[in-house]
């Protein structure tokens, strides 16, 4: 990454043990390698928010050229041994209301039964 070698790190190593002192060299080190951890858990951090918003950017794109593709197609009008295709039912006819009574109710249901009026 930095293309250290090692005689440039024994020499970095033996400058701040002169210049420091043995005694807060290991404090100094603990520090140091507390800081390059923080900042290599920022940087993969940060990689990975921008793999993720350059993943969902390729989704979105993905969505609207299916999305255009689709509106281009026209539906079949016949079937695959050529008999013409029936038009669909609008979707009011074909869908029951959900939170309604059944128009029918059963044979044994008190809306049925006169015994309880």
């Amino acid at each position: 990454m930095f293309d250290i070698g090692w005689q440039e790190l024994a020499l970095t190593a033996v400058v701040a043990l002169v210049v420091l002192g043995p005694e807060e060299l290991p404090g100094l080190m603990r520090t140091a390698g507390t800081l390059v951890r923080r900042a290599k858990l920022i940087a993969h951090d940060f990689r990975m928010n921008l793999e993720d918003m350059a993943d969902q950017i390729e989704i979105d794109d993905y969505k609207k050229q299916a999305m255009a593709r689709a509106s281009e197609i026209e539906p079949p009008t016949v079937t695959a041994d050529g008999k013409p295709l029936a038009p669909a039912a609008p979707a009011a006819l074909t869908e029951a209301p959900k939170d309604s009574e059944p128009a029918n109710p059963p044979a044994n249901s008190p809306a049925n039964s006169k015994e309880g009026a």
